[in-house]
């Protein structure tokens, strides 16, 4: 009897120990919502852009997402640092959305670049990659997860002059 509590108590410490793991970075599935919604002229010109970003959580328990931390490359060029507090619900083994809002100079963007009005009419094809941290609760103990998000979107660059979806 004497030699099962020692035991019990070095089991129980070790499924504890190795039970509570850091969370694993959430996988990323697309963006979506993808919407540009109004230029500002201080410091130069810049456009607001808001999307939804789909991802999944591959951790068996559920999080709260607190903070995110991310710079923003468009075509491999830096065109913003976005911080975000947030309390974001991130539930467990499942997709979840994560709305973003920054903004970008056009300046950094477009620079070199000169469009004809056919030109307008046509899509043009942009990387967009987002790297930084997205912190998050478990449990009340913050976290700081990497994240790293690389996709491609057809932009045509009449939407420009349709901002926050007027036709």
């Amino acid at each position: 009897m004497k030699n099962i509590v020692p035991l019990t108590i070095i089991v129980l410490s070790s499924i504890l120990i190795f039970g509570c793991k850091e969370p694993v970075k959430p996988e990323y599935k697309k963006m979506t919502n993808v919407k540009f919604n109004s230029i500002m002229a201080n410091k130069g010109v810049s456009l607001n852009i808001s999307a939804d970003v789909i991802l999944n959580n591959p951790n068996f328990v559920g999080v709260t997402i607190s903070k995110m931390d991310f710079d923003v490359f468009v075509e491999g060029i830096k065109v913003s640092d976005m911080v975000q507090d947030v309390s974001k619900k991130m539930p467990a083994n499942s997709d979840f959305t994560l709305p973003l809002n920054f903004n970008v100079p056009l300046m950094k963007v477009f620079a070199g670049f000169k469009p004809t009005i056919a030109d307008l009419m046509k899509k043009r094809t942009v990387k967009v990659k987002i790297i930084g941290d997205i912190f998050v609760k478990p449990a009340g103990v913050e976290f700081k997860l990497p994240v790293e998000y690389e996709d491609t979107y057809d932009v045509p660059l009449k939407d420009f002059l349709n901002f926050g979806g007027r036709k």
